[in-house]
């Protein structure tokens, strides 16, 4: 499993290096540490990962909980999944709302 987390992280350096964008460490084990170009491209790219990590979460606790109630029949699970989403779509509906109201309209804190 280790090897196969470096074996990616080797892949997406090159993947970088190839896009023309600077790979800052020599990829030992699992980090990537990479510029792209100026400071505020580099938070752009940032906000944009952090806003696919939320639809990765979300994704990830409707698989959990279908999983389960597919597997068990315990209808309780899918349940659960659905208050899950609701409270993480909640949170991040009142982020959203509050990061308009200061215009500071991104998904990087």
């Amino acid at each position: 499993m280790i090897e196969r987390c470096c074996r990616h992280a080797r892949r997406f350096a090159e993947g970088f290096n190839s896009s023309g964008y600077r790979v800052l460490n020599n990829v030992v084990l699992n980090q990537v540490l990479v510029s792209f170009g100026n400071p505020e491209k580099t938070q752009k790219v940032i906000a944009d990962a952090n806003c696919t990590k939320t639809c990765l979460y979300l994704s990830f606790v409707l698989l959990l909980a279908s999983a389960g109630y597919a597997a068990t029949g315990i209808g309780g699970l899918d349940s659960l999944g659905a208050v899950a989403i609701f409270v993480f779509a909640f949170r991040e509906g009142r982020e959203a709302f509050e990061k308009a109201r200061v215009k500071n309209c991104s998904c990087h804190d």
